[in-house]
């Protein structure tokens, strides 16, 4: 049975809003159905339903894999624990051998961090920004309170 024109643009909106729902919140989109007009087959909600569901864990497992620092993040905490700031830190991160990455926002970053920090904006927001970014992660981690 082929749902017509109307049948399937209604259920084109109710996927739509399924996609953005929470796997508990299926009584509520059976309710936003009907407001629709019209009830999603079962089959239908319910393959919606496991594909967020899947989505879901996919994206859980994804976490608890970038959850862990890289060694050059290993590196870099070592130093922000340090508690230099500013130039200093910039300077800690060259000792230790750390230099800023090639690609991406810092493709056309200075080769070292305290050369990047006294040319000044961005680099100087994106050296704090990475910082951040990986105490942040130390901190979820559990290595903070080490």
């Amino acid at each position: 049975m082929n749902p017509t024109k109307e049948q399937q643009n209604l259920i084109d909106v109710i996927l739509r809003i399924r996609k953005k729902a929470h796997p508990s919140e299926s009584a509520d989109l059976d309710r936003r159905a009907r407001l629709f007009g019209g009830v999603l087959p079962q089959e239908i909600m319910q393959r919606s339903l496991e594909e967020r569901m899947e989505k879901l864990e996919a994206s859980k497992r994804k976490a608890a894999e970038s959850a862990l620092l890289t060694d050059r993040e290993r590196k870099i905490w070592e130093v922000i624990q340090r508690g230099s700031r500013g130039l200093q830190y910039c300077r800690d991160l060259e000792a230790a051998h750390i230099k800023p990455r090639r690609k991406g926002v810092w493709q056309d970053c200075p080769r070292t961090y305290p050369a990047a920090y006294q040319v000044g904006e961005p680099w100087r927001h994106r050296i704090q920004d990475e910082k951040s970014r990986i105490k942040r992660k130390a901190e979820h981690t559990g290595l903070a309170s080490e």
